[in-house]
Order: C-alpha cells, then structure tokens, then sequence
C-alpha cells in the first residue's frame, strides 16, 4: 500500500516482516533437502509447491517494499518459538533477505546496525567499535560472497568472552 510506504518513509517506524516464520522456511529447507538425496512422495512434493509458492509470495512483497526505498527500515526476525521455528536461526531471515534482493551487506545490516537503531540501541549495539558491547558471532566463509556462511558458526562471543 502506498499511502503505508509513504507513511514509514516519513516516520521512524521500522518493519521486521519475519520471512521465516511466514514462509515456514525451516520446513521448506528440509523437504528441499529431502529431494536431493530422494523423491518426495505426493504429499510432501505437494507441500514443497505451497511453500516454494508462498516463499516466492513474501519475497516478492520484502522485494516491493526495498524497491519502494524502505530497505533502511527493515530490520531481521524470526518468531522463534512457535510453528516450529528454532531459536538460533537470524541466519534465515538474512538469506531470505539476501534472496529478496537486498545485497548480502544490507542483509547484514538488517540484522545487526539496522535492528539496534531500531530499538534504540545503536549506541550500544549493532557495530563492532569501541565502547560497544563484543557480542559477535565468527563464521566459516565471507557472507558478502556467499550468504549461506552465516549457517556455519565457528564461535560466538559474549560480552568479549567465547560462549561457543
């Protein structure tokens, strides 16, 4: 809607459209892993299709809304908890991001600087510098180059201590 995108524009509201939990992404991921090593049966080829449909949907509205000029104000989620959806997973919605058309760094930035601006935390989070809270996670891969890196976690510090 419009007259919504010309509202947030003006505003300092910021939008987390939680693709994951709307796409039942951790359930699509598993059957589109499924296929690979065997064929799905009926029913599950059939609910791969709704959710590949559904994805494809929900990417398009996150896509229509960075064409609209709000991919400054979309910041990562999850809904972890409900409908299946595992806490520990940002990775998701970052790649579902990433495959709405946002660059790999504005996806990044959706979940790290972006979010922390939009709580009213950037003082304190979102950037590694000087002063801020060490909370960062080290992975296997450069996520600029390929987003899928983000899956593969090698640590995670917490207040500048190794929690993983």
């Amino acid at each position: 809607d419009s007259a919504i995108v010309e509202s947030m524009t003006e505003s300092d509201v910021y939008l987390s459209p939680t693709v994951q939990a709307f796409t039942s992404y951790p359930r699509f991921l598993e059957l589109a892993e499924m296929r690979k090593t065997a064929a799905l049966s009926p029913a599950q080829q059939d609910e791969f299709s709704a959710l590949d449909s559904n994805r494809k949907t929900r990417l398009g509205i996150v896509r229509g809304l960075v064409e609209a000029g709000l991919g400054g104000r979309l910041v990562t989620g999850s809904d972890s908890g409900p409908n299946a959806i595992a806490f520990g997973h940002i990775d998701y919605d970052i790649q579902l991001f990433r495959d709405a058309g946002l660059t790999a760094a504005e996806a990044l930035h959706a979940a790290t600087r972006v979010a922390a601006v939009a709580v009213g935390l950037a003082d304190e989070i979102g950037t590694i510098e000087t002063g801020k809270s060490a909370d960062f996670a080290a992975i296997d891969g450069d996520p600029t180059a390929d987003i899928s890196a983000l899956s593969r976690v090698t640590a995670v510090f917490q207040a500048g201590l190794r929690v993983m």
